[in-house]
């Protein structure tokens, strides 16, 4: 499971794939105007959040479920399976 010192896994995954769409359009709205080093980093940081996530969904399947679980309970109105999938979905498709 991805820890940090914010505690909550969900949010932290959010956290990353915001933090990676930033960067991104950062790039994509100012690669000529940066340093070939702060590019570096920009990519480097963007890779990396990738990686947590795509380790975070790979590393165990009752974790995925846990956050399916709670999800649902913030939102009982949607289908535990689809939440999942989605859920899923979603780490891996940078959405």
């Amino acid at each position: 499971m991805v820890k940090t010192d914010h505690g909550d896994p969900v949010n932290d995954c959010y956290r990353i794939l915001k933090n990676n769409e930033i960067l991104g359009q950062i790039l994509k709205n100012r690669y000529g105007s940066l340093e070939r080093k702060r590019i570096e980093e920009i990519v480097e940081t963007i890779a990396d959040g990738g990686l947590r996530l795509v380790n975070f969904v790979l590393k165990d399947e009752k974790e995925i479920a846990d956050r399916a679980r709670y999800l649902h309970e913030k939102y009982p109105t949607g289908d535990i399976n689809k939440i999942r999938d989605f859920f899923k979905f979603s780490l891996f498709s940078g959405q």
